[in-house]
């Protein structure tokens, strides 16, 4: 039979688990954002310098 406070500990150490699986996910997530946010600012220079280059 458990007591009250086990009962606790084991609800802790499953939330401090989940919490473990949560964050790099959270964190690959923004990485890939960053990414996505980096290659379209290349993007943009890129047309940007494409276009200033033809210009007379």
């Amino acid at each position: 039979m458990y007591h009250r406070r086990d009962q606790d500990r084991g609800n802790a150490k499953q939330v401090h688990v989940r919490s473990l699986l949560v964050v790099p996910a959270v964190l690959a997530l923004a990485n890939e954002a960053q990414a996505d946010a980096m290659a379209a600012d290349k993007a943009a220079a890129d047309a940007l310098f494409t276009e200033a280059r033809t210009l007379p």
